[in-house]
């Protein structure tokens, strides 16, 4: 068995990943008001990565070890920081 010092609180993941996601959806319908293309496109898929990250935080409370989840949580942001 492997003793981790921080394992990821499942409760925190969630609430900010629904929090996101409602964030999210609010952003889709401004950007159907608004037609502000760049802008609304743009700060939903941060938003839509802000998702990923916090589903791969709540994945990681329940397997520490898995590669899979510790890659996605580490590189989400980076995805389009490197564009």
């Amino acid at each position: 068995m492997v003793e981790l010092g921080y394992v990821p609180d499942v409760g925190f993941s969630i609430f900010f990943a629904v929090a996101f996601a409602i964030f999210f959806f609010l952003q889709l319908n401004f950007l159907r008001l608004w037609r502000t293309w760049s802008y609304s496109c743009c700060m939903a898929a941060g938003l839509a990565l802000e998702i990923g990250g916090y589903i791969a935080r709540a994945k990681l409370n329940y397997h520490p070890i898995s590669v899979h989840w510790f890659l996605v949580y580490v590189f989400h942001p980076h995805v389009f920081c490197k564009v």
